[in-house]
């Protein structure tokens, strides 16, 4: 069937269906290579916004609650670090974030991890016919937020009494009988 929908439209010699193909063949080939690069782009973002989502939870485990904000910090960085890295070529670098709101020595702790990174365009001229500038990457941005609260310390007391009263429920006595002989 499309073999000969191929042979019908190399005999017509109207030229009106090429000239129309061609021209609607410029529209396709942008739009396609815009959906690429949005495409590739909201992927890296979903990413990048996971990545974000486990540093803040990280700073906020009971673990982390014990230590300072700085060594929370430096374990947060570094599980964003690890998890960006992985996303490979499609951004220009790997994004550091940035952590803020973190204060040692209080029962609840609320941070936030923002990043800014560049995805890199597989196809920047698509959009220099409508802005007149090649755009090569397109900025992501994202934050995400995680709070939590130490448990309180909760005094608990247990009284054992070993004392000889306690032993009187426990002794096996045999029952009195009365006879009547």
């Amino acid at each position: 069937m499309l073999g000969e929908f191929m042979r019908r439209f190399r005999r017509d010699r109207g030229g009106s269906t090429a000239i129309i193909f061609a021209l609607s063949l410029i529209p396709i080939v942008f739009l396609t290579g815009l959906s690429l690069d949005f495409s590739a782009a909201a992927q890296k973002r979903i990413r990048l916004n996971a990545a974000a989502d486990s540093a803040a939870l990280s700073m906020v485990t009971p673990t982390a609650m014990t230590k300072t904000c700085s060594q929370a910090q430096t374990t947060a960085q570094s599980i964003f670090m690890g998890q960006a890295s992985l996303l490979g070529t499609g951004l220009s670098s790997v994004p550091t974030p940035s952590i803020s709101g973190c204060v040692d020595n209080v029962t609840t702790r609320t941070v936030t991890v923002t990043y800014s990174a560049s995805s890199v365009n597989s196809f920047p001229n698509v959009l220099a016919l409508l802005t007149h500038a090649s755009e090569t990457t397109w900025t992501i941005t994202g934050s995400s937020t995680a709070t939590a609260t130490t448990a309180p310390n909760i005094n608990f007391y247990l009284l054992l009494d070993n004392s000889p009263s306690m032993d009187i429920a426990a002794i096996n006595q045999p029952a009195n009988h009365i006879s009547g002989d």
